[in-house]
């Protein structure tokens, strides 16, 4: 009796941690992140670094992108980015 036989090559490649950078263009901050196309991003913000808020999630087709925060009541304001599924 035959039975057909396949082998398959799986290949996975370490995820690159996203960067974020920011820089001020009058009242507003813009945050330019470079990492991977495919997985989403969420930019959050904190003014204590410990509540979070989400201010947008994204899944970018072109890196690197750039997200504006035009929010600038708070006397100190803290980013992070986390990367989704």
């Amino acid at each position: 009796m035959l039975s057909p036989t396949n082998q398959y090559v799986i290949t996975v490649t370490p995820v690159t941690q996203p960067r974020l950078s920011a820089f001020g263009m009058g009242n507003d901050v813009r945050l330019v992140t470079t990492g991977m196309i495919g997985p989403d991003y969420s930019l959050l913000t904190s003014t204590n670094l410990q509540d979070w808020l989400l201010l947008v999630t994204t899944n970018p087709t072109l890196m690197p992108f750039t997200l504006t925060d035009t929010n600038q009541n708070d006397p100190q304001r803290f980013y992070r980015v986390e990367l989704g599924p």
